[in-house]
């Protein structure tokens, strides 16, 4: 599930449900991303700070509803 623009909330939503129907299982949490998007050259200064402070963002929020990171 994408954590990326408007599928924000629906990644929340859904893991906490998933939290919510399955007390006793784990749920894990972790990023796959292009290697190559970050730090790119082709950014500027502001996105790239546009875009590390919506995955702190993202990554705090989803990380409330999962038992392993």
């Amino acid at each position: 599930m994408g954590d990326s623009g408007s599928f924000s909330s629906v990644a929340a939503q859904f893991l906490e449900n998933i939290a919510d129907d399955y007390t006793n299982t784990p749920v894990l949490l972790y990023c796959v991303r292009d290697p190559m998007t970050l730090g790119s050259s082709r950014r500027n200064q502001r996105e790239s700070i546009m875009r590390a402070l919506h995955d702190a963002v993202s990554f705090s929020k989803l990380s409330s509803f999962c038992n392993l990171m």
